[in-house]
């Protein structure tokens, strides 16, 4: 057993860069050794001393060190562009290919010209173009349900427009409609796209110029009204994966080797149905794996040896089947935003070793239904109640909050109800369709409150503090959070995030009491220069994110003023 724990901790030693250089050194001071470099009668120490002078040492040590370098970038690209192996990075590509879901499709463009011809308006495109983008935000207005979904919009955009045209007097000038294209055109220039997609890319462009930013997600699903419960109508059936992916499972799995990953069961979503009698969102669920969801939904696009890939084979069509006849794991994500009373938003920066979204903004809440952390097993049974709804997914968000975070129902935010914190539930594109339920929680506090309760909570390292606050695993101290206002968040279309650094709050997660001086004086001093460097915070945001952010502006409750 000792002799097990002394091998597993040296390996573990040699893994760091500096033991791998000290090992390397004392490899070649041993074969000198056995050569015969210290027996001719001189001291070791002038004889280490003319090996440490000699050319050939030297550039032995030299190239040791390089190619200790080079492995490290080596497996530093790998990591970074892992993600982009799994899943597509051009969103506007697979937005264009799923393009039978868009509102702006050939068939409600029909329509939108048959309207306007009735009501004797001459039937532009940018008239087509305004009327489908009035009837929608009219949808918006209400609690919205539909089977197969529509694409999401997001008006949270940065584009700045020539002064020549801000003036609304030429709003249909044809300058304007030239700029448009013009800009349009070369915004998907770069996209890789080709005939019909890059058409479609172009008319998505133009809607961004407009103000509306397509997002690769469906909206099945909208709790604007803010009256919906959540019903469960379970079952205990185990997802059977297809043959073609089992048969290519160990290749799959293979793309997330620069990822921490452990399987677990959870709760897979097989389809849904709107009660509208009784303001009930009934989720027909069933029994799934995490790593069924790993070698299906986080691997569409990555290509086999024979050039194949999981989109390719199964969602090739210009629209995504539907839930009750997809094919892959499916597993119910549950994704959401603490908001502040003054209306900030609290945004995580990922590491790089995660799952998803790696080195990317995403949202603060973040997890998946696993049957584990609802203290079930596999063949136990979610009760069909909106009771039981409300305890489960409100548990286990109000669970992951505090494991994260510290911070406690009632005493730190707003207890969770379900009509009011549910937002929506949408399909993720980019992961063949996957599920995935949107929430937010309400802090009762300003965004310099909750950033001050945060690091308090984090500097906590007492089991039995006597606010019974809970310690935070040092594991959880990896990512960055950022309290960020949500009416000066701006997108670009290339969907990275932009906020003034001075209009942000930054929660200092890492103290020397946590995670030793080295590491906290090196994430003080990179803040501190970024904030003169990079005045501005820019970095690309995860889907989840932009998917919440689009639910938000649906969803306007979450404005709230703070008690008294």
């Amino acid at each position: 057993m000792y002799r097990k724990r002394i091998l597993k901790a040296l390996a573990n030693l040699l893994k760091r860069p500096i033991c791998k250089v000290l090992f390397y050194i004392g490899g070649m001071a041993l074969v000198l050794g056995l050569s015969g470099a210290f027996s001719d009668g001189r001291t070791v120490w002038n004889t280490i001393l003319d090996i440490i002078k000699s050319p050939d040492t030297l550039s032995l040590l030299f190239a040791g060190l390089i190619s200790l370098g080079a492995l490290k970038i080596l497996g530093w690209f790998e990591g970074y562009m892992e993600e982009s192996m799994k899943i597509e990075d051009n969103h506007h590509k697979i937005i264009a290919q799923y393009e039978r879901h868009s509102p702006f499709n050939d068939k409600n463009a029909t329509l939108a010209r048959e309207r306007l011809v009735e009501e004797n308006k001459k039937p532009t495109e940018a008239n087509i173009n305004a009327k489908i983008g009035e009837e929608q935000k009219a949808r918006q207005k209400e609690t919205f349900a539909h089977k197969y979904g529509t694409i999401l919009t997001l008006s949270l955009v940065k584009e700045e427009t020539p002064k020549r045209f801000r003036d609304p007097a030429m709003e249909t000038d044809k300058r304007k409609e030239r700029w448009k294209n013009r800009v349009a055109a070369r915004k998907v220039r770069d996209k890789a796209l080709d005939g019909k997609e890059r058409e479609r890319a172009v008319k998505s462009a133009k809607r961004y110029l407009e103000g509306a930013l397509d997002i690769c997600s469906l909206n099945v699903f909208a709790n604007v009204s803010g009256d919906t419960a959540i019903r469960f109508d379970d079952h205990t059936e185990e997802h059977v994966l297809p043959s073609f992916v089992i048969a290519h499972a160990d290749e799959l799995l293979q793309a997330h080797k620069n990822s921490q990953k452990k399987n677990s069961n959870t709760v897979r979503l097989n389809d849904f149905t709107y009660d509208a009698d009784n303001h009930q969102l009934v989720l027909d669920t069933g029994r799934s794996t995490y790593y069924h969801m790993l070698i299906t939904n986080r691997c569409m696009d990555y290509r086999f040896a024979n050039g194949l890939s999981i989109r390719e084979v199964y969602e090739y069509e210009d629209h995504i089947c539907s839930l009750k006849n997809s094919k892959f794991g499916n597993q119910i994500g549950i994704n959401g935003l603490i908001v502040t009373s003054d209306g900030y938003v609290l945004v995580e920066k990922r590491g790089r070793k995660k799952i998803t979204w790696k080195n990317k903004f995403a949202q603060s809440i973040s997890l998946a239904m696993k049957l584990d952390d609802l203290n079930m097993t596999r063949w136990d049974m979610l009760k069909e109640t909106p009771e039981e709804a409300q305890s489960v997914l409100g548990g286990i968000i109000q669970k992951t909050v505090k494991s994260n975070f510290g911070l406690l129902p009632e005493e730190d935010y707003i207890d969770f109800k379900m009509e009011d914190n549910f937002l929506g539930l949408a399909r993720d594109l980019l992961e063949g369709g996957k599920p995935n339920l949107y929430f937010y929680l309400y802090a009762d506090k300003t965004a310099a409150e909750l950033k001050t309760l945060l690091e308090e909570n984090v500097r906590n390292t007492d089991a039995n503090h006597p606010k019974k606050r809970p310690v935070i695993s040092t594991s959880k101290l990896d990512s960055d959070y950022y309290l960020i206002p949500f009416d000066q968040i701006a997108i670009n279309f290339n969907y990275c995030m932009f906020a003034k650094r001075k209009d942000i709050l930054r929660v200092n997660r890492k103290v020397v009491k946590r995670c030793g001086l080295l590491k906290t004086a090196w994430d003080r001093t990179g803040n501190a220069i970024n904030r003169v460097v990079r005045p501005t915070l820019k970095r690309e945001c995860g889907e989840a994110l932009l998917v919440t952010l689009a639910y938000m502006q649906m969803c306007e409750r979450w404005r709230k003023e703070k008690k008294s």
